[in-house]
């Protein structure tokens, strides 16, 4: 990978963090709570009130997996491709190769959404978390004196027909820096076409 496509990949992932971690500028005011009648004279003279939340509902059902969550920015089913049973498999079985960061709670994000203007006639899925060594205070720095932090990210993509989501080929990869590799590296477990 070129020097401009690893900045990209960083860029991407730390972006996909700050959704993920709640710092999209999603800037919703709490609703604070109602307050009780203070006297018990009072009459309910509307019981066929509801109570509304300015919360958007899926249109679609948006489960998550066994070992995988939809960002919270993600709010309809509709939005994602579809997740069948094949891509599950797959999933599953780099899953098991993978020691996760604590901050992951033991799951992949799917960070998977179909842009609105998207006319090509297939979908990418991409699957992502922080590695196990992934540590912000170790701090060194790059051949090019640049200070960073040490990395390790795992990455799952997909590539699936827009119609039948059948799978049309995947990439699993780690990404990793550190002080014995202070420019990055990716490994490349997996790397198949249909």
């Amino acid at each position: 990978m070129n020097k401009y496509a690893k900045y990209l990949l960083i860029g991407g992932m730390i972006t996909a963090f700050a959704f993920a971690a709640g710092c999209g500028g999603d800037d919703k005011k709490k609703e604070e709570p109602k307050k009780p009648a203070t006297t018990n004279t009072q009459k309910q003279t509307d019981t066929k009130k509801t109570t509304t939340n300015n919360t958007a509902k899926p249109a679609g059902k948006l489960a998550s997996g066994p070992n995988w969550v939809y960002p919270a920015y993600i709010k309809n089913a509709s939005e994602t491709p579809k997740m069948t049973p094949e891509i599950q498999k797959i999933v599953d079985d780099c899953y098991k190769q993978m020691k996760l960061h604590p901050s992951a709670n033991g799951k992949l994000l799917n960070d998977s959404k179909i842009s609105p203007s998207d006319q090509r006639k297939v979908r990418d899925l991409w699957f992502h978390a922080r590695g196990a060594n992934y540590n912000r205070d170790i701090k060194f720095k790059d051949t090019k004196g640049k200070d960073r932090c040490q990395e390790e990210m795992f990455h799952i993509r997909f590539i699936v027909d827009k119609d039948t989501s059948a799978i049309k080929s995947y990439k699993f990869t780690k990404y990793e820096r550190n002080k014995t590799v202070p420019d990055g590296k990716e490994t490349v477990f997996a790397n198949k076409k249909f």
